[in-house]
């Protein structure tokens, strides 16, 4: 009889460490379940953000494309207003020669000494009338190039 009480005193101890190490599981357990519903929470705010990047990296990207669509118009824009000014500069090159020229007829008609019949004598208000006509007739025919 000797073994009972002892047997009862290692049964109570066995019976405390059992206790323990059922808390220890059972806080084991929750800590394992908290940390799963921390990594699903984190896994789901991860696919969020990953979603946000995605739709700014989107945004983004379109913005560059509308932004370098307008550089090219922009620089389609400078050609062709470089065109154009080379393209007025040579036609007022081509009418100063026409004005040179006809001006240079007029001196030839009137050679100084010589007296000249006053009607015959072409006066600068004509000159210019026919400097306008003629530039209008070269806008004319520059206009009807275009068209064809």
């Amino acid at each position: 009889m000797d073994h009972l009480p002892k047997l009862q005193v290692v049964a109570k101890k066995l019976e405390k460490m059992l206790e323990t190490s059922l808390h220890q599981l059972k806080l084991e357990q929750k800590l394992r379940k908290e940390g799963e519903e921390k990594i699903k929470m984190l896994g789901s705010k991860l696919e969020e953000l990953e979603q946000s990047l995605k739709g700014k990296e989107e945004e983004w990207q379109s913005m560059m494309d509308q932004k370098e669509e307008k550089i090219l118009n922009l620089e389609a824009s400078a050609e062709y207003l470089q065109l154009v000014v080379v393209q007025k500069d040579d036609e007022i090159t081509k009418k100063q020669k026409m004005i040179t020229k006809l001006r240079s007829m007029i001196d030839i008609y009137h050679m100084p000494g010589q007296e000249v019949a006053e009607h015959s004598v072409i006066q600068f208000d004509k000159v210019s009338q026919y400097e306008k006509r003629l530039s209008d007739l070269m806008d004319k025919g520059e206009a009807r190039e275009q068209v064809e």
